[in-house]
């Protein structure tokens, strides 16, 4: 990893899409799809304001910066492959009746996926 696209930053605001930081003087953008190698449904399950992250420089026009969490993080994906988390309380108040489901039909000897 080129240590020269690497900078430290501050997060200053949250949407949906995405979160915006400033690194000194210079002011970019975290994609949500560059947040995490899972799935994330919430930014804040990963990001609060104010948090000081370290990220990795994808593009800079501008003083603008597209910016990537992940690559800093990041999992291999021969090792990606096997991992699948779950994480938050929406998350996981969807699955548990699916997880209670599949236990009741183990239960009886009946057919489960």
């Amino acid at each position: 990893m080129d240590s020269n696209r690497i900078i430290k930053c501050k997060v200053t605001g949250i949407q949906s899409y995405g979160a915006f930081v400033e690194c000194g003087q210079k002011k970019g953008l975290i994609h949500i799809s560059e947040l995490s190698n899972f799935f994330v449904a919430n930014i804040e399950d990963v990001l609060a304001l104010n948090d000081e992250i370290t990220c990795y420089i994808l593009e800079e026009q501008n003083n603008k910066l597209k910016l990537s969490l992940k690559r800093i993080y990041d999992i291999p994906t021969n090792v990606a492959k096997h991992i699948k988390i779950i994480s938050g309380f929406i998350s996981l108040e969807r699955a548990i009746p699916h997880f209670i489901e599949k236990a009741i039909k183990h239960i009886k000897g009946e057919k489960h996926d």
